[in-house]
């Protein structure tokens, strides 16, 4: 062969390769945006088909009637800081529909996957962003806060948004984009985004002793008395919102179950967080546990193993795990002593350290068996988070299913045929897609709006059943109700009456089970 023959297919060799080169800069620059993108289109469409719940009919009453309805329920009935629903009830005034108020959510999601791809590519400089973002974005617990009308969709962006601010302004190496305004910035930007945080849930308040921790272990002196001086600041500005903390708790405390003490708490906690990392809560309890056991021995072998090559622990380990250790243990604590509940939700602002300290242990391999590792956890990612949205949405509703209950209706009632619920607080969102004849009537009574008091909700004796019926329907049919709640730990509502009232009083005409709420036709008893 020639020379010029050799040189041109050395230069077709060339072509290619820097065409697969270019091909693979656009994939990867494209990466982080395609999964958000995706994120954001699959969300939209559960909003746009999925029914409002309890939870969510609640936020739409406290944001109905204007800005200064919506800071005294926030305060004295939701029981909770009011940034979330003021910021609604302005977004009301725009757009009334639930997708509109969806859409809040999902587009605190979706900046909270953008700055977490930052935070990747700060902590973690060879591992690319897009395998963290994934994982965040393929959790059923983040499409799940996505599609609600309620909080947390804010408290993830605020907790991604108080990591990267805090990368950027206090723990970052020195030679990284360490320009003074940045910094500067930065720091201004956290102490805002602190109080911020504080205002719309208190449990983001958690994130900012552990920031302090992690500069002390790290014997960052100056940008610690920095960051103190910063929270003066925050603690200063929350003080207005801790005057009416005493009576929230007062108030919830009769109405939750607590989690025991503090070391029934964190172990508590411990599982909620490993259950949310794998999606295993709809696993059996001996599949969960083993699924979880497996993958936290993983993980401290891979610790262990790859740990022996370093000389020292890098930031990118050392932050994360500090961050989670030192959150989510003083969150439990806190929780317990003040007797309040414990669950997924509410744990939302741990949810981002838990998953940062797992994909830091993966960037302690070298980069070839990182990169398997990475594709295994992503591969169990996809499996047990398609699992969990294939189960938690294959009937396309939420709890109560209210918009196909409330066609059931309109399509088989007759005037004159009142609609009884139990329990009451399910009127909600269902009086918001009902638009037939018959009156909805609370069993055993409407819902307090003015005190949230759950206990009003319980059956207590026979009577709170046959004097609804016979006020309601004295003689003719009724329609019938019921949800699947009979307890909250620490209240029974005493299902066991409104079924022995039924059973004597009324036949059953018609019964259809929909998702997680029940309905009946009943005649009465000549």
């Amino acid at each position: 062969m020639s020379d010029a023959a050799n040189a041109a297919d050395a230069a077709i060799d060339l072509r290619h390769a820097t065409t697969w080169a270019r091909a693979r800069t656009i994939l990867s620059a494209c990466a982080v945006p395609a999964i958000i993108v995706l994120d954001m289109a699959v969300t939209t469409w559960l909003a746009s088909r999925l029914n409002i719940w309890v939870d969510e009919a609640y936020t739409l009453h406290t944001t109905s009637s204007g800005f200064m309805y919506a800071l005294h329920q926030a305060l004295f009935w939701e029981l909770q800081p009011p940034l979330y629903f003021l910021l609604i009830s302005l977004l009301r005034h725009v757009a009334l529909s639930v997708v509109a108020a969806r859409f809040f959510s999902i587009a605190c999601v979706a900046l909270a996957l953008a700055l977490a791809a930052a935070i990747s590519e700060r902590l973690w400089s060879s591992q690319h962003p897009a395998w963290l973002v994934l994982g965040l974005a393929i959790s059923p617990f983040i499409v799940g806060i996505a599609v609600e009308i309620r909080v947390y969709a804010l408290v993830f962006f605020w907790s991604t948004l108080l990591v990267y601010l805090f990368l950027v302004g206090y723990a970052q190496d020195r030679g990284v984009d360490a320009r003074p305004k940045d910094v500067m910035a930065a720091r201004v930007a956290l102490v805002i985004a602190a109080v911020l945080a504080v205002y719309t849930q208190y449990y983001a308040g958690f994130l900012l002793p552990a920031f302090a921790l992690v500069l002390l272990l790290m014997r960052r002196w100056q940008p610690l008395r920095a960051y103190l001086i910063g929270m003066l600041v925050v603690v200063v500005c929350a003080l207005p919102i801790l005057f009416v903390l005493r009576y929230q708790i007062a108030t919830n405390t009769v109405i939750v179950a607590s989690s025991g003490g503090p070391i029934t708490a964190l172990l508590h906690e411990t599982k909620v967080l490993a259950t949310m990392l794998l999606s295993a809560d709809n696993l059996s309890a001996t599949k969960r546990w083993t699924l979880v056991l497996m993958c936290g021995l993983a993980l401290l072998v891979i610790a262990i193993v790859w740990r022996s090559n370093l000389v020292k622990w890098p930031a990118g380990v050392t932050i994360p795990a500090v961050l989670l250790v030192s959150s989510a243990i003083p969150f439990a604590i806190v929780v317990a002593a003040a007797h309040q509940e414990l669950t997924a939700r509410y744990s939302t602002v741990l949810f981002l350290p838990a998953m940062l300290f797992v994909y830091s242990v993966f960037s302690l391999a070298p980069p070839k068996p990182r990169t398997f590792v990475l594709i295994g956890w992503t591969l169990l990612l996809l499996a047990t988070s398609g699992v969990a949205l294939a189960s938690q949405y294959q009937d396309m509703a939420k709890m109560g299913d209210w918009i196909r209950v409330s066609s059931y209706l309109e399509r088989r009632e007759q005037p004159g045929q009142p609609i009884v619920i139990f329990e009451p607080q399910a009127a909600l969102p269902l009086e918001e897609y009902y638009r037939g004849p018959n009156r909805i009537v609370p069993l055993p009574r409407p819902i307090s709006l003015t005190h949230y008091d759950l206990r009003e909700a319980a059956l207590n004796t026979p009577a709170d059943v046959s004097d609804v019926f016979e006020r309601a329907a004295p003689r003719g049919d009724a329609w019938l109700i019921t949800t699947s709640f009979c307890r909250r730990i620490p209240i029974n509502f005493h299902c066991e009456l409104l079924d022995q009232y039924i059973s004597t009083h009324y036949r059953v005409i018609s019964d259809e089970e929909f998702y997680w709420s029940r309905v009946r036709l009943l005649e009465r008893v000549r």
